[in-house]
């Protein structure tokens, strides 16, 4: 792993053995709470050293992960400054820290994609994503056919692309460095602008060695028919929604633990891409909505929109409608006449 260049973990235990206290501090509270209840730091350095010991343990650990996990894959490699040719500058980065729904602190190392040259760092970009009408399609047939449901995220998938260009970034804060070195990237990153597509082409390679056909209708849609059923996954970045006949997807999920994706699974369905769905109790009706964002615009909002005035339906206030009376021009007769 990459050698961090500020204090350890272990230098926190040692430093702040007197005060055992912190690893419970927030034992009482569901992990689903964390991000209602706490705010992610805006840099790496506030992050490192967060006033709060339970917290600043949690985003070390973070960016520890998300430095092993650069370097298992071999997404770079330290070169020289000076070894760069002519006229080539570095990409910029930053950290982006984020305190996910089901309470898992993560710590990501994005390259500004702002930063680099058309042409030079990049040529293709554009990246397709599954629509929301492909999204329901599956999900009624889940319903219809009493399908098996999943979802599946693929862990650090930006770093699967292959990077085709020679680009060049400086090593991010937290990692031990020579002043003159600099990391050429062999591997995408997130925060690449090339990032979304290289891993698109990657995943549908990967899926298409499976037996997989890309749908005419939405290229984000791929699906297998074999002896033991079908098999339906609707890619959108590197969330999979996966539905098909049980045989067949418990197959696929051993198939695709085989290949050199690292993958999460979940069963059943009850978020997917911030916007949560239940079900009835007889599992024949399903009802899509988002009000957690509700609860955030609230949250955001909450005091400026106190004091106004509620409206049972909507529409402008003071506008009053009425029928016209017999005689009166209405807009469809304005219509008519022209």
């Amino acid at each position: 792993m990459a050698t961090l260049a500020t204090d350890t973990n272990e230098d926190l235990e040692g430093k702040n053995a007197e005060s055992e206290d912190w690893r419970n501090a927030y034992k009482d509270i569901p992990e689903t709470s964390y991000k209602d209840i706490f705010e992610a730091p805006g840099s790496f350095e506030e992050a490192w050293n967060h006033p709060d010991l339970w917290q600043r343990d949690r985003w070390r650990k973070a960016i520890a992960k998300e430095f092993k996990k650069m370097e298992e894959r071999q997404v770079w490699k330290k070169v020289s400054r000076s070894s760069m040719p002519k006229g080539r500058r570095c990409v910029k980065h930053k950290w982006v820290l984020e305190i996910k729904r089901n309470g898992v602190f993560r710590a990501r190392l994005v390259a500004k994609g702002f930063s680099q040259v058309p042409g030079v760092d990049y040529t293709e970009v554009f990246s397709p994503v599954s629509n929301d009408v492909t999204f329901r399609i599956m999900l009624l047939c889940a319903i219809r056919y009493g399908w098996t449901s999943l979802l599946m995220d693929v862990e650090t998938a930006f770093l699967l692309g292959k990077l085709e260009e020679e680009i060049y970034m400086e090593c991010p804060e937290g990692m031990e460095s020579k002043e003159d070195e600099v990391l050429l990237l062999l591997q995408t990153i997130y925060g690449l602008v090339q990032s979304a597509r290289e891993f698109f082409k990657y995943m549908v390679k990967v899926l298409k060695k499976l037996g997989f056909e890309q749908s005419a209708a939405d290229p984000c849609l791929l699906v297998c028919r074999n002896e033991k059923g079908t098999v339906m996954i609707s890619l959108y970045v590197d969330d999979c929604y996966i539905v098909g006949d049980k045989e067949a997807v418990s197959e696929f999920v051993d198939q695709i633990k085989a290949t050199e994706l690292t993958v999460k699974l979940e069963y059943g369905l009850k978020d997917y891409l911030s916007c949560e769905i239940a079900f009835d109790q007889q599992k024949t009706k399903a009802w899509i909505g988002q009000p957690h964002m509700i609860k955030k615009l609230d949250k955001k909002f909450g005091k400026a929109v106190s004091g106004l005035q509620e409206y049972k339906t909507p529409g402008t206030p003071g506008v009053g409608l009425s029928r016209p009376k017999e005689g009166e021009p209405t807009l469809a007769g304005c219509r008519e006449a022209g």
